[in-house]
């Protein structure tokens, strides 16, 4: 996905859960500002090149990747490089297994990432890989490999934050998908809502409560979905009835 100026999103790729052949490549692209199309992506072969996209500010759409596997003998990697808005790679903290003969780690030239607790579980794992023959360069990022390894993992901190940036997407007359960014040890589900006797619901969810469908909030409100990931589709929606959505 190369040069494509006008490119803000990825919505479209949002039923692969796994890419063979040479691996992912999302590059050049000046307007792209989400990765979210790819949120179910959890393996990929060969490599992933995620540079030069000038408005990207965080790798949320790679939130489900795990494994970068091996293909055809070669070398494997993870590329993440020449993004001079990316703040953070949070996302990337389910990324654990990155094998092969040689391995590349490159998280250089960004010039605005400071943050980089996502990185520590695959950095984590490489510390224990005998043999594995493994090159980095974070030269021109605000993050290092022994700052990375020294923090520890992102949510380590006593200190939880909320959820932020949620967001709608897919949107159709009767579904759509609903998503979030966790907080810093602070994980949140959805709780979507309908009105079923006054025009409101009438009572918050209530903190610590794990709701099902089906459940009553207060006396006025049923919960109609739910979900644990950051990403929940929705359907079965009905038109001209209101809807209400809780992290």
């Amino acid at each position: 996905i190369i040069n494509n100026n006008a490119l803000v999103n990825l919505d479209g790729l949002n039923k692969i859960n796994s890419i063979a052949g040479y691996g992912l490549t999302v590059s050049d692209n000046n307007s792209l500002a989400n990765l979210s199309g790819l949120s179910k992506v959890t393996q990929v072969s060969g490599a992933v090149d995620i540079s030069s996209n000038a408005v990207l500010q965080d790798l949320n759409g790679l939130n489900s990747l795990q494994r970068v596997n091996i293909v055809r003998g070669g070398g494997v990697s993870i590329t993440v490089k020449y993004n001079p808005s990316l703040l953070d790679v949070d996302s990337l903290s389910n990324f654990t297994e990155l094998r092969g003969p040689s391995i590349t780690v490159d998280f250089s030239n960004n010039i605005h990432l400071t943050r980089g607790c996502g990185l520590y579980p695959l950095l984590n794992d490489l510390q224990s890989c005998e043999g594995c023959n493994v090159t980095y360069d974070f030269s021109g990022s605000g993050i290092t490999k022994e700052g990375i390894l020294a923090g520890g993992p992102c949510g380590s901190s006593t200190n939880p934050t909320p959820a932020t940036n949620m967001m709608f997407a897919n949107v159709t007359d009767n579904s759509m998908d609903m998503s979030f960014t966790p907080g810093e040890n602070e994980l949140g589900y959805i709780t979507i809502m309908r009105s079923f006797e006054s025009g409101l619901p009438d009572a918050a969810p209530v903190d610590g409560t794990v709701y099902h469908i089906g459940n009553v909030i207060g006396c006025c409100t049923i919960v109609v979905g739910m979900g644990m990931d950051t990403v929940e589709h929705i359907v079965y929606q009905e038109s001209d009835i209101e809807y209400y959505f809780d992290v």
